[in-house]
């Protein structure tokens, strides 16, 4: 009975570190990937994409970071999304995590208001599911910002018309 239990111990041991390995293979995406020239909070606009940046420390205490790129449409449903993890080349990975959510998180994001999006645990990466969500957030947060600057500047606007007079002419 013992032996057994090693036997199954030692193959449960070979497929965890399998499991974990990273594959040889790259992911093939071919969204539109839009440079994020701003600071990691703030998001950015061209060609219709939005994008953010989150943050997140691994357990071996290794600060990383994702950039999310989005395009939603009149319903803010979330029509593209692209992911690029730690300013490396779409399909580059910091960690085999990365890699699993790279592969899965299309399918829980595409279609979903980007207002109510939230992943958790997407490819079993909880980490980097966090750091989208966060990357989601500061996208939400400087358009909700925009908007609302664009707002108040066409009241002020609207408002020194009003109080400017025309010259009488005599």
């Amino acid at each position: 009975m013992p032996i057994i239990v090693i036997i199954l111990i030692i193959g449960a041991i070979a497929l965890g570190v399998s499991y974990f390995s990273p594959s040889d293979q790259t992911a093939d995406h071919t969204e539109q990937v839009v440079e994020n020239t701003a600071d990691d909070h703030t998001a950015t606009h061209a060609n219709h994409m939005i994008s953010g940046t989150g943050h997140y420390t691994t357990p071996a205490n290794q600060p990383l970071h994702l950039t999310v790129s989005v395009a939603v449409d009149d319903n803010d449903l979330i029509e593209e999304v692209n992911v690029i993890y730690d300013d490396q080349e779409s399909g580059k990975y910091t960690t085999p995590f990365q890699e699993r959510f790279d592969g899965a998180y299309h399918e829980a994001v595409i279609g979903q208001d980007i207002k109510t999006v939230s992943l958790s645990r997407v490819g079993g990466a909880s980490l980097t599911s966090g750091a989208f969500n966060e990357a989601i957030q500061n996208i939400l947060a400087t358009r909700d910002t925009e908007v609302k600057t664009e707002s108040e500047t066409n009241t002020e606007d609207r408002s020194t018309e009003e109080i400017s007079a025309p010259e009488a002419t005599s």
